[in-house]
């Protein structure tokens, strides 16, 4: 059966499921679904080619995007569906968060049955817009993301970015030693930007070496300043970053000759989300941030992506700045309308995830398509 078929009939039985069922069948069932489903739309190629408009094309640092929105980390670990989403007519393709080492990801373990464990634990809201996940960054390493994308046979015109972050079992200085090694392998490949990641909420550190602070200077110094070629570095947060926190955010980045900032990651803050969940998936929202905790993306962090891009926006004005520095912003688009709310203050270049997947079962491979279509927007 077809990605496409697969994700038609899961729409139509999605608000029940996640309505009336227990919450902790839901969970398993759709953390497996969603990785049989991912598998099948890797080899499910559109037999139509979607080229957006050329008035939909963005310039960032010289590298041409087809349009306003992309995929956001987290969606590809490891580089799969580029050819998928190049037909669909995607922007561009992140793949990754990749890391040193190969990773599993999270799995849950019920503490009342040790035999009762849910893999790579993942959840939708429908009638929400948002979902749940704690995948804790699975990917097979640098080495082998390396391999993968020289592998790829990229298309001309069609940008690759790819996303990085320290790894968990790494300790110490060594885990940005072996950050910054896994930057200069993705310099020694084709892709045109990188997506540095400091916000997994499903990774736990309290490492000093994990520090916005450490961690940016030392890649500006062992990274930035030594780049072999223009290859943009950009970094993302969380969409729980306080609005305060972003002049010294922005001119922490500047000052470190980083490219952009993307704002930003899954959300942990559920007392605040949980207000607007839909009553009748509360009962499924509280059990998954309850026992299983994870990060929360969707529609539910459209307000606060908006915000803090807004406010970087203002105030690198404010700063003013010769360099090339671009804001982007990943949490809650969904609709051709949010792309124009990010057009309107300013922000260059937007991200979906959960946004993509419901589309997608509404549209299949005219994602794209149908959401350019809705508008003369340009």
């Amino acid at each position: 059966m077809k990605a496409t078929t697969l994700a038609n009939m899961e729409r139509y039985f999605r608000k029940p499921i996640t309505a009336y069922l227990p919450p902790k069948f839901v969970v398993s069932n759709y953390s497996k679904g969603r990785q049989y489903f991912l598998k099948k739309l890797e080899g499910d190629i559109p037999k139509e080619n979607y080229i957006p408009l050329e008035s939909l094309s963005r310039d960032l640092w010289g590298i041409k995007f087809r349009s306003p929105i992309m995929n956001a980390a987290g969606m590809f670990k490891n580089g799969e569906c580029y050819k998928t989403v190049y037909m669909q007519g995607a922007a561009g393709f992140l793949g990754g968060t990749g890391t040193w080492n190969s990773r599993e990801g999270n799995t849950w373990i019920n503490p009342k049955n040790k035999n009762d464990i849910i893999y790579l634990p993942f959840t939708p809201y429908p009638r929400s817009n948002s979902s749940s996940n704690w995948l804790g960054l699975p990917n097979n390493g640098d080495l082998a993301n390396q391999a993968r994308i020289k592998n790829l046979r990229k298309i001309k015109g069609f940008p690759i970015g790819w996303s990085v972050m320290s790894s968990p079992d790494k300790n110490g200085k060594e885990k940005l030693e072996y950050l910054v090694r896994g930057m200069k392998l993705l310099e020694n490949t084709e892709i045109d930007f990188i997506e540095l990641n400091v916000s997994c909420p499903n990774t736990i550190s309290n490492d000093k070496y994990d520090k916005l602070e450490i961690v940016l200077e030392y890649v500006s110094d062992n990274f930035l300043n030594k780049r072999k070629r223009h290859l943009p570095t950009i970094v993302k947060f969380s969409n729980d970053t306080r609005l305060e926190d972003i002049h010294y955010i922005i001119d922490l980045l500047l000052d470190l000759r980083f490219d952009g900032v993307n704002f930003g990651n899954t959300s942990k803050n559920y007392d605040k989300h949980r207000e607007k969940i839909h009553h009748k998936e509360k009962k499924l929202y509280d059990f998954f941030t309850e026992f299983i905790g994870g990060g929360i993306s969707g529609e539910l962090l459209k307000e606060d992506s908006l915000a803090l891009c807004k406010t970087a926006i203002n105030y690198k004005r404010k700063r003013g700045s010769v360099q090339e520095f671009h804001v982007i912003r990943t949490g809650g688009i969904k609709t051709i309308e949010d792309i124009q709310e990010s057009e309107m203050v300013g922000i260059s270049l937007n991200q979906w995830y959960t946004g993509y997947f419901d589309n997608f079962s509404k549209h299949g491979h005219d994602v794209y398509k149908k959401l350019f279509n809705k508008t003369t927007f340009s």
